[in-house]
């Protein structure tokens, strides 16, 4: 397994290109008070699921007449959000404890495209 360190805590990738099933698979570690940057996968689908903790995903709007619009949605351990690709967004923990995630993307050479930085 590959491990990559950020300011803002790690993933390590339990598959990082599964060709044949078209996935890439990672545990992600947020520290508490971190966010990660505001980014999109070009080319893929997210899901993330909260395993320990509680994180905000920040995320472009949905709807084709309020796409500069920004929701919200707290996720919670044992819940799960899925976002689709080119969808704008970031992972706030605003919790004094750190977060655990599992994260599968929907392509096996995902691309992050970064918008902005942050922590």
């Amino acid at each position: 397994m590959t491990i990559e360190a950020f300011p803002w805590g790690m993933m390590q990738w339990i598959e990082r290109g599964h060709k044949a099933l078209g996935i890439s698979v990672a545990k992600m570690s947020l520290r508490p008070g971190c966010e990660t940057d505001v980014h999109f996968h070009e080319n893929a689908h997210e899901f993330i699921y909260v395993e320990e903790g509680e994180v905000v995903i920040e995320m472009a709007g949905a709807s084709k007449d309020n796409s500069d619009l920004w929701q919200k949605k707290r996720i919670r351990t044992g819940e799960k959000i899925a976002l689709q690709q080119r969808r704008a967004h970031k992972i706030i923990n605003d919790a004094n404890v750190s977060a655990d995630l599992t994260i599968v993307y929907t392509h096996h050479e995902r691309r992050k495209d970064t918008l902005g930085s942050k922590n």
